[in-house]
């Protein structure tokens, strides 16, 4: 049995989960922000959205806590910070990053699939501007906007 831990809301539920059930579930975060937090409570992982986008660093980072390069997972997630709190932009309220993970992967990929449904938000402006950023300071896009690997932009 397995739960997925929206551990945002109260960082230690990981921790009550795994002592409530003696260990008997596994924990797996449901924030991106929060997935070293989870696993440093017993938790084995994330069901991560922004791994459409950063799967290859999100796994290394995971993989580096899991074999006990904590203060390398610690950097990394540093490094990620920034795209994390992009994620939420103007959707904050109502807590999903969909918009803006939809614009990254668009951003990145150059498939146009940054269209949502009401009630979210698409991104605009600033909110682009610092995805576009955050997104640069990863390596996921170049300097001037095109992805490294495609040359889309």
């Amino acid at each position: 049995m397995a739960v997925k831990d929206e551990a945002g809301i109260n960082p230690l539920q990981c921790s009550e989960y795994i002592r409530a059930t003696g260990g008997k579930v596994t924990v797996y975060s449901g924030d991106d922000l929060m997935v070293l937090a989870i696993m440093s409570q017993g938790g084995v992982g994330v069901v991560s959205g922004g791994s459409h986008v950063i799967g290859d660093v999100m796994r290394d980072m995971i993989q580096g806590y899991l074999s006990g390069r904590t203060a390398e997972a610690t950097a990394t997630f540093r490094k990620l910070y920034s795209l994390f709190v992009a994620f939420f932009g103007r959707n904050r309220r109502f807590r999903n990053p969909l918009p803006a993970v939809k614009a990254a992967f668009e951003i990145c990929s150059g498939l146009p699939v940054s269209r949502v449904r009401p009630p979210l938000l698409g991104l605009e402006g600033d909110e682009l501007d610092n995805l576009r950023q955050a997104l640069k300071a990863i390596g996921k896009i170049q300097e001037d906007g095109f992805d490294q690997a495609r040359g889309v932009g």
